[in-house]
């Protein structure tokens, strides 16, 4: 289990703010793709990814950076 976070767009476009801003936030919590490397090194049996935004137009960009990296079992919470 970890956290994750919106990519910087994803959360430029959802929050209404510069996409500038985002990336500085995004730059300290874990988007899909870092979430994917980081199972790389655990191998989990299912990865759990919590602390995120579970709205129609967040979870597939999630799964999109997340499938650059690791393509195991994953569930978002």
């Amino acid at each position: 289990m970890h956290e994750a976070c919106l990519d910087a767009g994803t959360f430029s476009r959802k929050a209404g703010i510069p996409v500038e801003t985002t990336e500085s936030i995004v730059a300290l919590h874990t988007t899909g793709e870092r979430f994917g490397e980081l199972c790389q090194i655990a191998e989990p049996t299912l990865a759990v990814a919590y602390h995120y935004f579970l709205d129609d137009d967040t979870v597939d960009p999630f799964f999109e950076l997340l499938r650059n990296t690791y393509d195991g079992p994953v569930v978002l919470a």
